[in-house]
């Protein structure tokens, strides 16, 4: 097909597909290297002027979406992202109303997986998780919903305070929430500018009894993560999967009525990473006098952020509301490193060694195709034998 032929796409289809993958005139523009004015005209039934089909094919990588779609009317299912949003107020004193377009990317991303789950989940047989949606706020304790948690993802205090590190024990903790609670954990890809910033969202989860999903942003320091992945794993208990978090732990600290449900499963997270006995034990071995040094040290010993400790140490009615807040002013959250080293380990981290091992494993039996595997791994054709075997598969 001749690149500069012009297909008959219909105007208000190209409009729709462009507001719901979330992009401007103005990012439409630029890609196409175009005036503003010429996308108004392609979108416009006033005007005969349509893209060529070397520009739909620009459009189609912005979009993220088969611009030739737009040669019918978009059907009925294509539409914006719909999640329910606990993300608190920002900076400005709003709730953000909409989604940037690396966002919406990442819902229908994330939509895409679970349906593949639910698709092929009995080819797997994988077992129902009948603790989602099995509590409510109402019905259960922020430190009884912490204290289940623990028990099933069977790892014990003296166990958490062996992991190495932070990012030994962030990988412990993803390991346990594959293995124990049968949840699929995903990270953001910060590669190609997909990465969605922190501001926008600390964490999200999609919940079903057969494939609930936790997504945790890679762009937050890797404690910042555990202590996400337990936010998300509250939300999902109690039924209220969503967005969550674009002003974190801190901004809510003194807040109660922030967001009832976003309080509520910053409490259990809290309660399951520092339970309160032992949270208390600890704190009382390190000097009252030397504030910061003591938040350090108890960061080091729960593998949770400093943030965490201060704020957990607070609430209990270890330090005053005032001495917290001159403590915060030391407080800064470590850098965490992008991506970087091999590109398909990377991806098989961000996307989830199980659901990727599911997605090999039903292609490997001849379930689904290439083509199909690729889709659903987010890969292109050729890259899923690469990523075959950096997951351990014999290609």
């Amino acid at each position: 097909m001749p690149r500069s032929i012009k297909l008959p796409f219909i105007p208000s289809s190209l409009r729709k597909l462009r507001e719901i993958a979330g992009c401007t005139e103005e990012e439409a523009a630029k890609r196409v290297r175009k005036e503003v004015e010429t996308i108004r005209k392609w979108e416009s039934d006033d005007h005969d002027e349509l893209p060529t089909y070397a520009q739909a094919n620009q459009l189609s990588e912005l979009y993220r979406y088969d611009v030739l779609m737009c040669l019918r009317e978009i059907p009925a299912h294509i539409r914006p992202p719909e999640m329910p949003d606990f993300r608190t107020l920002d900076s400005n004193g709003a709730i953000a109303s909409d989604f940037s377009r690396n966002l919406r990317w990442l819902l229908r991303t994330m939509e895409i997986r679970q349906e593949f789950i639910r698709e092929y989940g009995p080819y797997w047989e994988l077992k129902h998780q009948e603790w989602v949606g099995s509590e409510t706020i109402d019905s259960v304790a922020p430190e009884t919903l912490a204290t289940k948690m623990r028990d099933m993802l069977d790892i014990d205090i003296a166990s958490q305070r062996s992991f190495r590190s932070i990012s030994d024990a962030l990988k412990a903790w993803i390991t346990a929430f594959n293995d124990n609670a049968g949840v699929f954990v995903c990270q953001t890809s910060n590669q190609g500018g997909n990465g969605v910033d922190l501001d926008e969202m600390r964490g999200l989860s999609l919940a079903d009894s057969s494939a609930p999903f936790i997504v945790v942003n890679s762009k937050d320091a890797e404690a910042g993560r555990i202590f996400t992945l337990f936010h998300e794993l509250a939300h999902l208990w109690i039924g209220q999967p969503g967005i969550s978090g674009t002003a974190g732990l801190r901004a809510r600290a003194g807040k109660n009525g922030t967001h009832n449900v976003e309080s509520f499963c910053d409490e259990v997270a809290a309660n399951a990473l520092m339970p309160e006995a032992d949270f208390d034990a600890r704190w009382h071995e390190h000097d009252d006098n030397d504030l910061s040094g003591a938040v350090d040290a108890m960061a080091r010993e729960f593998r949770v952020s400093r943030d965490a400790v201060a704020v957990r140490a607070t609430k209990l009615s270890l330090i005053s509301w005032a001495r917290y807040a001159q403590l915060r002013r030391d407080l800064s959250r470590t850098k965490p490193r992008d991506g970087g080293g091999n590109y398909y380990l990377t991806h098989i981290r961000n996307t989830g060694a199980r659901y990727v091992n599911l997605v090999l494993g039903t292609w490997f039996g001849g379930e689904i195709g290439i083509k199909e595997a690729a889709y659903f791994l987010d890969v292109r054709p050729l890259q899923t034998y690469r990523l075959a075997r950096a997951a351990g598969f014999r290609v």
